[in-house]
């Protein structure tokens, strides 16, 4: 006890100013302020108060330790009688820690915190996505502790992985098979050099959280040009406090229908503001369309100047627009659905 004193009195802790305290100043004030929103709108509704701590270094604690004695001193987890939780994020180290009261704790069980840290905050602290580590951690604590207000979650597929055969145990239809590869192979790419497709795909490409946020970073084995769009994105939905969706990809016949279908299911489905459809023709042919309340925050002339060049960096540019024009109005409520919505 007279150890756990001195470390308890040694450490600093930074000021409790609302739930979300950026002590690192690594946070967008713009994510900031949405999980600030939705965290004491959900206090209100549920009385469960959630806290999250974004530090340089919980040395020379633990970051497990460093949230316990950080949720005591805060007042969020004083006695046995208070429903709180504290997450803390060590930014130096990449490491996380989460302080449960014992109240939270009969649902939220133990395993259910390891593999809630493990899986929706952790990787992002990881890759430095801190901003996305605290949006995302914060609603996907508040999804952990069954808050109906939280929107579904993104479901993905996973396609199993195939161990290769030895030479040994291959059967007498293995060439045949082989030979059918290569001549599929063959027929594609010589499809793909008569239709001459700017980016040698028939599927379109799609970044923004408007269409759910990634799982993992599937992106990573894409080219450059698309990492360059992706981060740009992430740039612009973060400063601006909208969720987008970007589209990139073949179109047959006119862009318009195709712009109208997909920004119908892209607001009611995944809640963008606003899309921007690129269609891989010579030169590109872009498409923007945006909700009334980001019409508002969002210049309407994101095109102009920037059709003619390739279509990756037309995407970058419309980004960029976008961007620059963070602050020109207030953050939807919690920024994950319509105002009307909530």
């Amino acid at each position: 006890m007279l150890v756990a004193a001195i470390v308890l009195a040694s450490a600093t802790f930074p000021p409790f100013t609302g739930p979300v305290v950026d002590a690192a100043d690594v946070v967008p004030a713009v994510v900031e302020q949405r999980v600030d929103a939705s965290l004491l709108d959900y206090q209100q509704r549920t009385g469960v108060q959630i806290a999250v701590a974004v530090v340089s270094s919980t040395a020379p604690e633990g970051a497990d330790a460093y949230a316990a004695d950080l949720a005591g001193a805060w007042g969020v987890i004083a006695n046995g009688l208070q429903r709180g939780v504290v997450l803390v994020i060590d930014v130096h180290a990449h490491a996380v820690g989460l302080a449960v009261a014992p109240a939270v704790a009969v649902t939220f069980t133990p395993t259910l915190q390891r593999r809630f840290v493990t899986t929706e905050v952790l990787p992002r602290v990881a890759h430095d996505d801190v901003g996305d580590a605290v949006e995302l951690g914060a609603q996907e604590l508040r999804r952990a502790l069954n808050d109906p207000a939280v929107p579904p979650p993104v479901t993905t597929k996973v396609v199993p992985v195939v161990p290769r055969r030895s030479h040994a145990h291959r059967g007498p239809w293995a060439g045949i098979v082989l030979a059918i590869v290569a001549l599929a192979l063959v027929v594609v790419v010589g499809f793909a050099v008569r239709r001459r497709r700017a980016w040698g795909t028939g599927a379109p490409i799609l970044w923004g959280s408007g269409w759910g946020r990634p799982v993992g970073r599937p992106l990573a084995v894409l080219d450059r040009r698309y990492r360059r769009v992706r981060d740009a994105v992430h740039v612009a939905e973060a400063e601006t406090g909208l969720h987008l969706c970007f589209w990139l990809g073949p179109v047959e016949g006119p862009s318009e229908p195709v712009a109208d279908e997909l920004f119908a299911h892209a607001v009611v489905e995944g809640h963008a503001a606003v899309l921007v459809l690129v269609a891989t023709a010579t030169p590109p042919l872009a498409v923007v369309r945006m909700t009334e309340w980001a019409a508002a925050r969002v210049p309407g002339d994101l095109t102009t100047g920037v059709v003619d060049d390739p279509p990756h960096e037309v995407l970058v540019g419309v980004a960029r627009r976008i961007a620059a024009a963070a602050g020109a109005g207030a953050p939807t409520a919690g920024g994950v659905a319509r105002p009307d919505l909530y």
